[in-house]
């Protein structure tokens, strides 16, 4: 193997490198998108829990928060 094959085989692996970088912000963000969702519809299972009880609760700070973006 001479040293042009060399260069280009490293190029395509340092291509296939920053793919799989951005794949991998890309899966964090739906992560952490998902964890904002759930956050949200855990504070909505509360806010309805409480009301069941009888109590009143009009406060979703998660659920404002994602709505606004």
């Amino acid at each position: 193997m001479n040293k042009e094959e060399m260069k280009k085989k490293i190029e395509k692996l340092e291509m296939e490198i920053k793919g799989l970088e951005n794949d991998l912000d890309d899966m964090q963000q739906q992560l952490e998108d998902a964890l904002k969702v759930r956050k949200a519809v855990a504070e909505i299972e509360e806010h309805l829990d409480k009301q069941q009880k009888g109590f009143e609760s009009h406060f979703f700070p998660t659920l404002k928060y994602f709505l606004k973006k």
